[in-house]
């Protein structure tokens, strides 16, 4: 674990975006393109389909704000499984019980 952030491989990062409301787009020779809207603006980001766990360099910029915008907090939360509609539910329960 570097920093904090545990080592993951391209295809598992994938599949945590595909889980978290990401839309796959096209694929290149060196990864596959991902967007979503977020607050009124459409974030991509490529992800390498190496199976090799994601330099740490590489997972910093994929988590900023200028790419998925996520960062540690968003991937371990990605990890555990929870998505961004559960957080929602989540949120809208405490707002209801206040």
């Amino acid at each position: 674990m570097a920093g904090g952030i545990p080592a993951i491989s391209g295809p598992e990062f994938m599949k945590l975006l595909e889980d978290d409301g990401w839309t796959r787009g096209r694929e290149c020779t060196h990864g596959v393109s991902y967007s979503k809207g977020i607050d009124g603006r459409v974030r991509v980001t490529i992800i390498p389909t190496d199976k090799r766990p994601l330099p740490k360099g590489m997972l910093h910029a994929i988590l900023g704000s200028k790419q998925t915008g996520l960062g540690r907090a968003g991937l371990r939360r990605l990890l555990a499984g929870e998505t961004e509609k559960q957080i929602a539910r989540r949120k809208a329960k405490r707002a209801a019980s206040v």
